[in-house]
């Protein structure tokens, strides 16, 4: 990297355009290149709204580590046991993945903090934090797909239609992070001065800026903003469709589909579709600070809610009460153990075990009630005349 060197179509009265495009995350625009001390320089500057970051994300973390832990035992019940599923995998990653990219981030912060600059550890980290990213969001990606085609009946046209969508989303996006990850680990191992610059970020810094309008195209802004507009969508279809049946209790159909999932992804869509516009910096420097540490602020927020709210989905899929869909659902999510009663509305319980004790599940394993009340009026205890009366209707009739 020269001193002086510039990347095309960067005019010198847009340098100052470009440096505002990438702290806000927004524009494709390249930005000037001149050296490390003008990196610097501009990092001390943003000094307060990284420390700020910093914590934000350290905080968001700790709630989504001990949100994980409190809810254990329900994931021990209902994931854990019996058979393995397509969508218990991927509730696993989905939920552990954010766990494994909190760890490296604590971790990478207290390197900062000390001022290691371990080529080693610095490349560890990396790699996990890559990696969890991007398990994590093709994770949630399938869940939401997986969800949709269990609500759609499982049929096999609508398999092979999203497996293709799936493929055009996944190379995109995998191409594209998976270069932007291993240009930054080779732009560490190979440049002599970056490991040896005094930068605030030792282990973080942002090496990427140089590399973003090169590796991380519009292809891929394109292809997942196509893709969160066809998931949202069809998500939509298919809670007017499960509303039909519902006695029109929008609400409960919401719950019961994962609704909560289908709103994160308008959100989402509101971030990457008005997140790539071109603008100019305003005219107060305070404006351009806010912009951007809201921005991040968004990113750190989904991080937390997006893991969460699909787990969710998986789980409420349970309550479908549509018998056609029961199957369906159970043969591709749960290998349901009878110790797993997630349905709330049961017994009052938030596992479903109340005071009458444990749920029996029937077929594909949702409680069989109408099984539960043959048990319970069999094993009432009969006294005085009705007894002769309920033994003679219980009595089968005698061939002739």
């Amino acid at each position: 990297m020269t001193g002086r060197s510039r990347t095309p179509n960067s005019a010198p009265e847009d340098q100052g355009r470009d440096t505002w495009r990438w702290y806000t995350g927004i524009g494709t625009s390249y930005i000037p290149s001149d050296d490390l001390n003008t990196l610097r320089s501009v990092l001390d500057k943003f000094s307060i709204f990284f420390v700020t970051l910093t914590w934000m994300s350290a905080a968001c973390d700790v709630a989504y580590v001990y949100h994980c832990c409190i809810t254990l035992d329900r994931e021990v019940r209902c994931i854990w046991t019996k058979g393995i599923t397509i969508g218990k995998i991927l509730y696993l990653v989905t939920r552990y993945g954010p766990v494994i990219r909190a760890i490296s981030n604590f971790i990478e912060s207290l390197s900062r903090m000390k001022e290691v600059r371990a080529i080693g550890l610095c490349l560890t980290i990396r790699a996990f934090q890559w990696i969890a990213t991007l398990v994590t969001t093709l994770s949630m990606d399938f869940t939401i797909l997986l969800g949709l085609y269990a609500m759609l009946g499982g049929k096999h046209q609508i398999m092979w239609l999203l497996g293709i969508l799936s493929c055009l989303y996944t190379l995109p996006f995998v191409a594209t992070m998976s270069i932007e990850n291993l240009a930054h680990i080779v732009l560490m191992i190979s440049n002599p001065g970056f490991r040896r610059a005094n930068v605030p970020r030792a282990c973080a810094v942002q090496i990427t800026a140089f590399l973003w309008d090169i590796v991380w195209t519009d292809v891929e802004w394109i292809t997942i903003l196509t893709w969160r507009m066809a998931t949202t969508i069809l998500g939509v279809y298919v809670i007017a469709w499960r509303y039909r049946g519902q006695e029109n209790d929008l609400m409960r159909t919401i719950r019961r589909v994962g609704g909560g999932f289908y709103l994160s992804e308008v959100l989402t869509l509101t971030y990457h579709g008005f997140g790539h516009f071109p603008r100019r910096p305003p005219a107060d420097e305070s404006v351009a600070h806010t912009l951007f540490f809201l921005s991040q602020f968004s990113i750190r927020l989904r991080d937390v809610l997006s893991p969460w709210l699909c787990t969710k989905l998986i789980l409420s899929l349970r309550r479908v009460d549509d018998p056609s869909l029961k199957r369906t659902i159970s043969d591709l999510i749960f290998d349901v153990d009878e110790n797993c009663d997630e349905l709330d509305e049961v017994d009052g319980d938030e596992d479903g075990r109340g005071a009458g004790g444990g749920i029996r599940l029937g077929e594909g394993g949702f409680p069989d009630l109408e099984r539960d009340l043959d048990i319970e009026l069999a094993e009432m205890p009969v006294v005085g005349e009705a007894e002769g009366v309920l033994a003679l209707q219980l009595e089968p009739e005698s061939s002739v």
